[in-house]
C-alpha cells in the first residue's frame, strides 16, 4: 500500500519476515537479555499469539551455526546494544522444535505426532549419517528416528544422542528451542490421557535439559508453567519467566510506542485510542503491553475501511478448550458466577494465585480458574507485577474491551449447552395459562443461574429467553418474525396443533424502578402494533406478554 512494507499476520519465520519486505516490531534484544540471565533452560510463559513462536525462530537464527543468519542482525536492536553479542551469533547447532501439532484426541495420535516432530529434527541434522561420528547402531536408531517409526519412549534417548553427535561433529554443545511444550499436557487433560502424556513429556524434558553436558542453553515456550508434576524438579537453577516476573515484559506483545509507531506508519494514528480500548491492557514486568496479534489484525482489516470495525481477533484463533472447561466448572459448580459478574462490569476480584498449574489437581484447586485466566491473558493485574509483594492477594481485572467480548463468548457457548438441561416445563405452562406471576418466579429463577452482561441489554435477555423456548417438545420458537404492524421479539406457538400461540416483547429496565414502566411500554407495544394478528383466527388460545428486564430482576405483564 503506497510502497510501505507489508503487515503479514501468520509469518513466523524470522528470516522470512525480516528478509521480506515486511514490517517487523523488532524483539531482538531478547537474546541480550537471555546471555545476560545465564542460565541453562529459560521457560517463557506468555498468552497464546503474543510472538512466542517468532522469538523461537528469532533464537534460531541467531545461535545457528549453519550461517542461515548472516545478514539477519545487522540493522537490529540487538546490533545497537551497548555490549557486544556477536561473538554468540552463529557459534552452535541448534534443535528446534514445536509441539503445537500434539493436541489430539487420543495418546496414540498425540505420539504419533511427537515422532513425526522429531523424524524433521533428525532430518535436519541428516548429514551426520555422512560422517564419522554415528556408529552403525547409531545410524540404525537414527534412521528410524528420521522415518518416524522409532518408539516415542525411545526418543527422548535419540535427541540426546543426537545432542551429543551434534557437539562432536561441531565442536560446540546445542542450543535447544522447544515451542508450546504445555500443548499435549492441556490436550491430554481435557482428553483423558494426561498420565501417559507427562510420562513422555517429563522424559523429553529430563534427559534433553538436566545435566546434559552437551547443552549450551534451552528456552522454552508455553502459555502455563507446569511444575506442580516434577517437570522442572531437579533442574540447576532454571529460569522460570511468565507474566508475572520482572524482567523480559516487553520482549512479547507490543509496547504503546511500538504500537504508535506501527499505527503512524500506516497512516492510521488517529485510531491510537480505539486500539488502546480493544487490545490494550496487558501488564508483563514493568511493561505495558497490547495483544500483538490483534494489533496487526485491527490494522490489516481496517487501514481501507472507510467505518473502522474493531472486533475480537484474538478469540477467533486456537486454544480456549480449557478455558471452556474451566468457565463451565466455575460457573456451574463453585460459585464464582458473582465474580466473573463483577470482571464483565469492569470491576476487579481479589485473589491468590499460584506461578505453577498442576493439571492433575485442577478441579480441585480453588486457584486454578484465576491462575489460569491471568496466564492465558484473560485477565491481568492492577498493579505491574514488578511491583507486587506476594501472589497471595492479587487484584485482578479484565484487560480489555476485547477479553469482556471473548469471555462472553464463552459464557454463551455455556449458556447454550446448559439451558437445555435445566426444567423449563414450569415456564411454558406458565406462559401457556397466560399467569404472568409465575412467568415472573421462573424466568427470575432461571436468570439466577446466569451471568449478567451488563452491557448487552435487550439483547442478552433476548437470546436468553429465546434459548429458554428452544427445543421444547410440542412447541417452536422464532425471533423477529413479522406480524401485524411490525416485528415481535419472540414468538412461540404449538407445533402440530392450534391450541396456543404466545407473543412476547422484551424491554430493558435501567433500574428496579423502572421495571413497570418498561414492561408496561412493551405491552402496549405488542397491542398497539398487533403483534398477535398472525395468530388470532387460527390459534384458540393467544397470550402477549411485555416483559422488562434489569440485571437478574424481571417484570411481567400479560394480555390477550
Amino acid at each position: 500500500m503506497n510502497g510501505r512494507k507489508t503487515l503479514a499476520t501468520a509469518i513466523e519465520d524470522y528470516r522470512e519476515l525480516v528478509a521480506g519486505n515486511n514490517y517487523y516490531v523488532d524483539k531482538t534484544l531478547l537474546v541480550q537479555k537471555l546471555l545476560d540471565r545465564n542460565s541453562k533452560v529459560t521457560l517463557y510463559a506468555r498468552p497464546r499469539r503474543f510472538g512466542k513462536t517468532l522469538n523461537l525462530s528469532m533464537l534460531d537464527y541467531f545461535f545457528n551455526i549453519d550461517g542461515s543468519g548472516k545478514g539477519l542482525f545487522d540493522d537490529c536492536a540487538l546490533a545497537r546494544s551497548e555490549r557486544p553479542y556477536r561473538e554468540e551469533m552463529g557459534k552452535y547447532p541448534v534443535i528446534s522444535m514445536s509441539l503445537k501439532d500434539m493436541k489430539k484426541d487420543t495418546y496414540e495420535l498425540a505420539a504419533g505426532k511427537f515422532r513425526s516432530v522429531c523424524g524433521k529434527v533428525f532430518r535436519r541434522h541428516q548429514y551426520l549419517m555422512d560422517g564419522k561420528v554415528l556408529s552403525p547402531k547409531n545410524r540404525e536408531d537414527f534412521q528410524a528416528a528420521m522415518d518416524g517409526v522409532l518408539p516415542e519412549d525411545d526418543l527422548p534417548d535419540a535427541l540426546v544422542l543426537l545432542m551429543e553427535k551434534l557437539h562432536e561433529y561441531h565442536g560446540q554443545p546445542v542450543v535447544f528451542l522447544l515451542d508450546e511444550y504445555d500443548v499435549p499436557l492441556q490436550a491430554g487433560y481435557l482428553k483423558g490421557y494426561y498420565d501417559r502424556i507427562l510420562d513422555l513429556i517429563r522424559s523429553l524434558m529430563s534427559m534433553t535439559c538436566k545435566t546434559n553436558p552437551h547443552l549450551r542453553l534451552a528456552v522454552h515456550t508455553g502459555c502455563l508453567r507446569i511444575s506442580g508434576e516434577s517437570i522442572y524438579t531437579g533442574f540447576n537453577n532454571p529460569s522460570i519467566n511468565t507474566v508475572l516476573s520482572s524482567t523480559c515484559g516487553d520482549c512479547f506483545g507490543f509496547t504503546p510506542d511500538e504500537v504508535k509507531a506501527l499505527l503512524e506508519y500506516y497512516g492510521m494514528g488517529g485510531l491510537f485510542g480505539t486500539v488502546r480500548e480493544w487490545y490494550d491492557g496487558y501488564r508483563f514486568g514493568d511493561a505495558e503491553i497490547y495483544n500483538p496479534w490483534s494489533v496487526i489484525s485491527f490494522v490489516v482489516e481496517n487501514r481501507d475501511r472507510s467505518a473502522v470495525r474493531p472486533e475480537p481477533y484474538w478469540a477467533n484463533t486456537s486454544g480456549n478448550d480449557l478455558l471452556q472447561t474451566l468457565i463451565e466448572d466455575s460457573v456451574s459448580g463453585n460459585g464464582s458466577r458473582g465474580e466473573l459478574e463483577t470482571l464483565l462490569s469492569g470491576g476487579t476480584v481479589r485473589h491468590s494465585v499460584r506461578e505453577q498449574i498442576n493439571y492433575a489437581d485442577m478441579k480441585m484447586d480453588s486457584t486454578a480458574l484465576w491462575t489460569t485466566l491471568l496466564y492465558t491473558g484473560y485477565l491481568r493485574t492492577a498493579d505491574f507485577p514488578n511491583q507486587l509483594p506476594s501472589l497471595d492477594d492479587l487484584e485482578l481485572q479484565l484487560p480489555n474491551r476485547e477479553v469482556a467480548e471473548t469471555l462472553k463468548h464463552h459464557l454463551d457457548i455455556w449458556y447454550r449447552q446448559t439451558i437445555p438441561t435445566w426444567n423449563r416445563s414450569g415456564l411454558v405452562q406458565a406462559l401457556a395459562e397466560g399467569n404472568a406471576g409465575e412467568v415472573r418466579f421462573q424466568l427470575n429463577r432461571h436468570l439466577a443461574q446466569t451471568v449478567s452482561y451488563h452491557d448487552r441489554a435487550e439483547n442478552f435477555y433476548h437470546g436468553f429467553l429465546a434459548g429458554l423456548l428452544a427445543s421444547m417438545d410440542g412447541w417452536r420458537c422464532e425471533s423477529n418474525r413479522e406480524s401485524g404492524n411490525g416485528r415481535p421479539d419472540l414468538i412461540f406457538f404449538t407445533r402440530d396443533s392450534m391450541d396456543c400461540a404466545v407473543v412476547i416483547e422484551i424491554k430493558p429496565a435501567s433500574s428496579c424502578d423502572d421495571l413497570a414502566g418498561k414492561a408496561r411500554q412493551a405491552l402496549d407495544q405488542a397491542l398497539e402494533r398487533d403483534y398477535v394478528a398472525a395468530f388470532r383466527r387460527t390459534y384458540h388460545t393467544v397470550r402477549v406478554y411485555g416483559i422488562a428486564c434489569f440485571n437478574k430482576e424481571c417484570l411481567v405483564l400479560a394480555g390477550e
